[in-house]
């Protein structure tokens, strides 16, 4: 079930009697990508003080408190292009969830108390990001691609944190939380007709409005192809990333890429098997911007890298040039194939596959 309600909140309702349980899946168009590029990390920020600061009607942990009371879980998320909250309950409390997560969207207070404690794990994050080498190579293998400048490359730093405000954290909430701009998804053992109607009365009273979210920023130039490092003199194995920006979720091509990418990765495992570890390749194309197409390892050997970086490259050439085998095709296809049938094999998977298309 799919609807708009006179408010223009967006609904989508998957009835699921198998279990009584309700799963819900909040989306906002928004994202990191819409942080000022002096106050790094605010969309994050900003959603986290939501869930832990509480709202008008609960303040401080009581918000968190009444959904622990009621048996659920929620937990949120921030990406490039979205903000999702997620929660987790009993059928029987289905009415009272949804009840809790309007007052946590519509009403949040930010509490100056949450605040400063979340500068405070911001900070220790700085402090400790530099002591996984997979975690370096990750954080500045995308900075690299995009550029620092970019709001896809950008890293949040101690000057950031200090610029964060609670007048900023009111401000994104009003900008961004709105009706016309949030999707409720909710699955579970409901009968959709009646939740449709007690989610209109819900949130009948929640009338804000803005201008529309505009189009996610463009990548801007794409950085000069080269090699890069960042050292790390303590690290006992040596890390790589190789690759470039993708293309959009949308393109045509990318189902085509995403098998390319899986025969590439069965090549380069068959050949580097002994020498990488957790090697991976894929084509990751994003939602309303350029994602990225990467292959990456953990080498235990630090002097093969050369040697394995020279396989790569070769790897990398080949598949540019010459067609592959029609065993190689079919191989890549049935498991594309086998991955898709988890993401439609019951209603639970279903409903945030669905969500994500309205999206």
């Amino acid at each position: 079930f799919s609807d708009t309600l006179p408010n223009g909140l967006r609904l989508l309702l998957i009835e699921d009697h198998e279990l009584p349980l309700i799963d819900g899946t909040v989306l906002v168009r928004t994202g990191s990508a819409f942080d000022p590029p002096e106050k790094a990390g605010l969309a994050g920020f900003a959603m986290q003080v939501m869930l832990e600061g509480g709202a008008a009607a609960m303040p401080g942990d009581q918000l968190v408190g009444r959904f622990q009371d009621l048996g659920a879980e929620i937990a949120g998320t921030v990406s490039e292009n979205f903000l999702a909250i997620s929660f987790t309950g009993l059928k029987q409390n289905a009415y009272g969830l949804v009840d809790a997560l309007k007052d946590g969207l519509t009403a949040p207070t930010f509490p100056q108390d949450r605040i400063d404690l979340m500068k405070v794990r911001m900070r220790n994050a700085v402090a400790h990001r530099n002591d996984d080498p997979a975690a370096i190579l990750r954080r500045e293998f995308v900075a690299t691609v995009f550029g620092k400048d970019s709001p896809y490359g950008a890293q949040v730093e101690y000057v950031n944190v200090d610029r964060l405000n609670r007048r900023d954290l009111v401000e994104f909430h009003k900008r961004y939380f709105f009706p016309g701009n949030v999707i409720v998804a909710l699955s579970g053992d409901f009968v959709a007709a009646e939740m449709k109607i007690r989610m209109e009365a819900f949130f009948d009273d929640w009338k804000s409005e803005q201008p529309p979210v505009p189009a996610f920023p463009a990548v801007g130039s794409a950085i000069a192809p080269g090699k890069f490092l960042a050292v790390k003199k303590d690290a006992i194995h040596s890390f790589f990333a190789v690759g470039g920006v993708a293309g959009d979720w949308l393109d045509k091509d990318n189902p085509a890429l995403e098998i390319m990418a899986g025969i590439l990765r069965g090549r380069l495992n068959q050949l580097l098997n002994a020498n990488v570890d957790s090697l991976a390749a894929s084509w990751t194309p994003a939602l309303g911007h350029p994602g990225l197409f990467q292959v990456t390892g953990a080498i235990a050997n630090p002097f093969l890298t050369p040697k394995v970086l020279r396989t790569v490259y070769e790897e990398l050439n080949r598949i540019r040039v010459q067609e592959v085998s029609e065993e190689e095709l079919k191989a890549a296809r049935s498991a594309a194939i086998d991955s898709l049938v988890f993401a439609f094999d019951n209603q639970l998977s279903l409903m945030p596959r669905l969500a994500e298309y309205r999206y």
